[in-house]
C-alpha cells in the first residue's frame, strides 16, 4: 500500500504537543484528503493519543475535539477499506488485485490484518460507515456532549442552577409551557448566553446536506409544520430520543447561543464562501408562528453580534420575519415545495427587500414537488434546488429534470443564482426520435404521499 501522506495529515496534534496547538480544522481537512487506509488509520491513532493528553491535562474541549476526529477518522477509515475493497480485494480472505492498475497501489494489503484493521476497529468503521450523514453528525454531537458534559444528560428541571452548577445550567432546555409559566425575570436569565457557559461550538458540516453551509447550529429545536412527514430533522429527533427527550416538540437551548463566538473561521473560508455560512436553527423553524419571539430575538442579537459568520434562516412562515430586525450577516431564506406558496413569498420578500435593499435573500425550492413558476425572482440572491432523502414515511424523490431547468432558466432571467444539491442525480430526461418507448423508472409525479397541503384542503 502506498503509505505516502499528504502534509495535512502530518499537522494532526500529537500527545505532546499542547492543547493551544491542536489543530482541529487541519485533522478535518486532513481526514478529508486522505487517500488510503493508512492515511485514515494514523489520523485515527493520532486522534487517540490527543484525547490521552487532553483527559490528563482536564481540557474537555480539547478532548471533544479529539473524539470527534477519532470518530471522523474511523468513518473515513471504512469509507477508503470498502472502496478498495471493491476495486483490490482487501476483505477478510480476500486475494491480490491482479487486473489493470486503479490508481491505487501497485501492491495492495490483501487482508484486513495486513491493513492494522483489526476485529473490533473494523466493526467501529463498519457501524460509523453505515450512517446515513445526518445520523454520523448526531452521533458526532452526541459523543461532543458526552465529553463535555459531567452528566451527558439534558437537564429537564427549569430552575436556574446556582453558579457551583455550570454544567446542569448549560444543559438546560426549555419548553413552551415552561417558558410560558416563567415570570419576566426568569425568562431574562434564560436569554442571557452568559448565564449559561459552554464551551460548546458550531457544528462542521461534512455531509452535501446542506453543503452550501459548512457550519450549523440550532438554538431552537422541533416544529409543528405538517411538512415533517419528509423533515429529516423530525427523523433525527425521533431516533435519537436520548439527545431529544422533548421529541420534535420545540423547545430553547440557551447553551447555544455561545456557539457562534466560539468557533473559529476556518482557513477554507478564505477561497470558499460555503465555509463562512451557518445554516441557523435548520432543526426548527425559528420564525414559526408558535416560537415566543424572545427566543428569536436572541438568536438574532449573537448572530448580529458576530459578522465573522453568514447565518442563513429557512421558514415556511416568511411573514414573521417582519416582525423582527434582521442584521446585515442574516440570509433570510422560504422554503417553497407547492406552488400555491409563491403568491405570499413574493409578496413578502417584495416587503423586505424594500426594508433590506442589500440584504441577501435565498429560496430553498427543496423538495421540489411540483413544477413551479415565479413572477418576480429578482426580489431574491440565491435559489437552492434539491429533491427528497427518504425519510421514515416517504421515499426518495428526484424531480425531473425539466422542473429543475425551468426554475433554473427563471432564475438566470432575474439575475438570481442557483445552487443545485447533489439529491437531484438519477432522475433524468430520456427521449427518443419519433416517440419510440423507453421503460424507465423515474416517477414524473411526485407521489402522494407527499402532497400534505392538499389533504389540508376542505
Amino acid at each position: 500500500m502506498n503509505s505516502t501522506k499528504p502534509a495535512t495529515a502530518s499537522a494532526v496534534i500529537r500527545a505532546d504537543e499542547s492543547p493551544a496547538l491542536a489543530l482541529y480544522d487541519a485533522a478535518c481537512r486532513a481526514i478529508a484528503e486522505a487517500r488510503s487506509v493508512d492515511e485514515a488509520k494514523d489520523i485515527r491513532d493520532k486522534g487517540i493519543a490527543m484525547a490521552a493528553y487532553a483527559k490528563q491535562a482536564k481540557n474537555r474541549d480539547l478532548e471533544a475535539d479529539a473524539v470527534e476526529i477519532r470518530m471522523r477518522a474511523t468513518r473515513k477509515l471504512d469509507q477508503l477499506r470498502q472502496a478498495q475493497k471493491e476495486m483490490v480485494g482487501l476483505a477478510k480472505g480476500g486475494k491480490p488485485y491482479q487486473g489493470k492498475s486503479t490508481g491505487l497501489a501497485k501492491n495492495p494489503v490483501a487482508t484486513l490484518a495486513e491493513a492494522g484493521i483489526d476485529k473490533n476497529l473494523a466493526h467501529a468503521g463498519r457501524k460509523l460507515g453505515a450512517l446515513s450523514e445526518q445520523e454520523f453528525e448526531q452521533k458526532v454531537a452526541e459523543a461532543r456532549d458526552a465529553v463535555t458534559s459531567a452528566t451527558a444528560k439534558v437537564i429537564k428541571s427549569i430552575v436556574l442552577p446556582e453558579k457551583d452548577n455550570e454544567t446542569s445550567a448549560a444543559e438546560i432546555e426549555i419548553t413552551i409551557p415552561q417558558w410560558n409559566a416563567m415570570s419576566a425575570a426568569e425568562r431574562e436569565k434564560y436569554l442571557d448566553p452568559s448565564n449559561f457557559p459552554s464551551d460548546v461550538k458550531l457544528n462542521p458540516q461534512d455531509s452535501d446536506g446542506t453543503d452550501y453551509a459548512q457550519r450549523s447550529y440550532s438554538t431552537i429545536v422541533g416544529c409543528k409544520h405538517p411538512c415533517q412527514i419528509y423533515c429529516w430533522a423530525h427523523d433525527v429527533t425521533l431516533r435519537f430520543p436520548g439527545s431529544y427527550p422533548h421529541g420534535f416538540n420545540p423547545v430553547f437551548r440557551p447553551r447555544m447561543l455561545n456557539a457562534p463566538r466560539n468557533t473559529p473561521i476556518p482557513a477554507e473560508a478564505a477561497f470558499d464562501g460555503r465555509y463562512k455560512n451557518v445554516s441557523s436553527n435548520f432543526m426548527s423553524d425559528m420564525f414559526g408562528r408558535w416560537i415566543p419571539a424572545p427566543w428569536i430575538e436572541a438568536t438574532l442579537a449573537v448572530e448580529r453580534a458576530d459578522p465573522r459568520w453568514n447565518f442563513l434562516h429557512l421558514t415556511k412562515f416568511p411573514k414573521r420575519i417582519l416582525e423582527f430586525e434582521i442584521p446585515k450577516n442574516a440570509w433570510m431564506g422560504t422554503s417553497v415545495d407547492f406552488q400555491v406558496r409563491v403568491t405570499i413569498v413574493e409578496e413578502v420578500f417584495a416587503e423586505l427587500r424594500e426594508k433590506y435593499p442589500d440584504a441577501v435573500f435565498w429560496l430553498s425550492i427543496e423538495p421540489m414537488l411540483e413544477p413551479i413558476k415565479f413572477t418576480r425572482l429578482h426580489l431574491f440572491n440565491l435559489i437552492v434546488i434539491g429533491g427528497a432523502a427518504r425519510s421514515m414515511r416517504t421515499p426518495e424523490w428526484r424531480p425531473p429534470h425539466r422542473w429543475i431547468l425551468d426554475v433554473v432558466a427563471q432564475a438566470d432571467a432575474a439575475g438570481c443564482k442557483v445552487f443545485e444539491k447533489t439529491n437531484l442525480y438519477g432522475n433524468r430526461i430520456l427521449e427518443l426520435p419519433f416517440d419510440a418507448p423507453i421503460k424507465t423508472d423515474y416517477p414524473q409525479v411526485a407521489p402522494d404521499v407527499f402532497h400534505y397541503l392538499r389533504k389540508r384542503r376542505p
